[in-house]
């Protein structure tokens, strides 16, 4: 069963003596407006946290709308997963996968997990230890880590990757863009976050499943996006099947915030 997140202090931030007068779900929900907190300058001290915050609000608005309104469940009790959120909201897996082990940690601490009962979950290492989706990776959660630790670190130089070591994880699939791999490398290293082991298994394990040609295609679009992570390009207009306002924070979040 997927884990069931809560927003704290719903019924403080995110209710008004309107809300509290209809029975039936509320057709919006109010948003705290303060800038000033620890919380926000937190949520915004990471490269993605523009679109973390795009994120946080479609989550926001998500949990006014379920049989509990502040807890990110379906109408069984059964915890929403991020593969289910990323549907609802057009938000991309990968934002939420990032997003939710923040909101769990201490720093931040606008949500907590509960169990099928309403009870916090206090282990202080939940954000880490709880499997946000099955097709999470343990480099996740590295990635978060070392993100954490080289933030405030702007003057050290950057790191560049450790000669050509990384040659050795390429499959014979993509042997033809190899180059181009090595360019999305040096990139990452050009801005501060040369790849660990680990990290970059995950990576040639993503990159593996999509091919050489989509994988050319993603890392040229990302890096002349200014992504901070291996994305798609989009597919042209007329080839969406959604539209309206989600996809409007789509478009936000997939880019990292660079609108």
């Amino acid at each position: 069963m997927a884990v069931i997140y809560r927003i704290k202090d719903w019924d403080q931030h995110y209710e008004c003596s309107d809300t509290k007068k209809v029975k039936s779900f509320s057709r919006y929900v109010p948003v705290p407006n303060r800038m000033d907190g620890s919380g926000f300058a937190q949520l915004m001290n990471h490269p993605n946290g523009v679109a973390h915050y795009g994120a946080w609000i479609t989550l926001v608005i998500v949990a006014s709308k379920c049989e509990t309104r502040g807890v990110l469940a379906h109408k069984n009790g059964e915890g929403f997963d991020t593969e289910t959120l990323s549907l609802m909201t057009r938000v991309p897996v990968k934002i939420l996968d990032e997003l939710l082990p923040r909101l769990l940690s201490k720093k931040i601490d606008w949500m907590e997990v509960v169990d099928e009962q309403g009870n916090c979950v206090t282990d202080p290492n939940a954000s880490e230890r709880i499997r946000i989706h099955p097709n999470v990776s343990e480099s996740n959660l590295l990635e978060e880590k070392r993100g954490e630790e080289i933030r405030g670190e702007e003057n050290t130089p950057p790191k560049s990757p450790k000669g050509d070591a990384w040659k050795d994880l390429i499959p014979e699939s993509l042997r033809d863009c190899q180059e181009t791999i090595g360019e999305w490398i040096a990139y990452k290293a050009e801005r501060g976050k040369a790849y660990k082991p680990r990290g970059l298994k995950g990576l040639v394990t993503q990159l593996t499943e999509w091919g050489p040609q989509r994988t050319a295609a993603a890392i040229r679009h990302s890096i002349a996006s200014n992504y901070d992570g291996v994305f798609e390009p989009r597919a042209g207009p007329g080839s969406r099947q959604t539209s309206g306002f989600f996809d409007g924070i789509s478009d936000f979040v997939s880019g990292g915030g660079n609108g």
